[in-house]
C-alpha cells in the first residue's frame, strides 16, 4: 500500500490574523504529492487531526477543497481518505457559551473513576450530544468521508479498506478531543473553574 499521510493542516479563516501561517506549507505539500504520485498512485490518505485552527466551519470549507485537491493529484479516491480531530479542530468558544458543555466535560474530569462517567455521559440522550457540539462543524466537514462521531458510536468510527488477495484493512479512527475546555489548564485540557465553583465542591 501508499498511504499518504497529513497532520497539522491549520486552515486559519480569521480576518484578524496578519496571514495566513502554514499556507506556504500546504503548498509546500502539494508540490511534494505532485512528485511522489510520479511513482505511483496513492491508496489511501489519513489526517490526524488539526485540519482548521480554530474549529471554525469556514475554516472547514477551505480544507474541503484543499483535500480534494489532493485526491485529484495523488490519484486516492475519496472514500479512502480517513479523518480525525484534533485539539485546534475543536470550538472552544462554544464551550464558553454553553454551560451545559462546560458541565457535562468537568462532571467526567471530576469524577474518580473517568471512564465509566464518559460511558455514563454518552448514554445519556442530553449531556452525550452536548459532549460533541464544540466539534459540530468538524463532524459536518467530516461526514461526507464517513468519519464524522457522535455518541451512539462512543466517538470514534470503523472503516474497512479492501486490499489484494482478499485482504481487508480495518482502520479505528479514535477520538480524543471530547474533554477539550475553552481554558486548559498548564498540560491538560480539563475545565477551569472558578473560585465559586471550587467553593461548592
Amino acid at each position: 500500500m501508499k498511504i499518504l499521510h497529513l497532520s497539522d493542516i491549520h486552515f486559519n479563516d480569521d480576518a484578524s490574523d496578519a496571514a495566513e501561517p502554514d499556507g506556504y506549507y500546504r503548498d509546500q505539500v502539494v508540490a511534494k504529492v505532485r512528485q511522489e504520485t510520479q511513482d505511483g498512485k496513492f491508496d489511501a490518505i489519513i489526517i490526524s487531526g488539526d485540519i482548521a485552527a480554530k474549529g471554525k466551519a469556514s475554516e472547514f470549507v477551505h480544507a474541503e477543497a484543499w483535500i480534494r485537491q489532493i485526491c485529484n493529484i495523488s490519484g486516492c479516491p475519496e472514500k479512502h481518505v480517513y479523518l480525525v480531530p484534533g485539539n485546534h479542530d475543536v470550538d472552544r468558544s462554544v464551550i464558553g457559551e454553553r454551560r451545559q458543555v462546560f458541565l457535562a466535560q468537568d462532571a467526567i474530569v471530576s469524577a474518580p473513576n473517568k471512564d465509566a462517567a464518559l460511558k455514563q455521559t454518552l448514554a445519556d440522550l442530553d449531556t452525550g450530544p452536548a459532549l460533541f457540539r464544540p466539534i459540530e462543524a468538524y463532524n459536518k466537514f467530516a461526514e461526507p468521508f464517513e468519519c464524522d462521531v457522535g455518541p451512539s458510536d462512543h466517538g470514534m468510527w470503523v472503516r474497512y479498506l479492501d486490499l489484494e488477495h482478499g485482504y481487508r484493512l480495518k482502520i479505528f479512527g479514535l477520538n480524543s478531543v471530547l474533554l477539550s475546555s475553552c481554558r486548559p489548564r498548564a498540560g491538560d485540557d480539563r475545565p477551569a473553574r472558578s473560585g465559586a465553583d471550587h467553593g461548592r465542591r
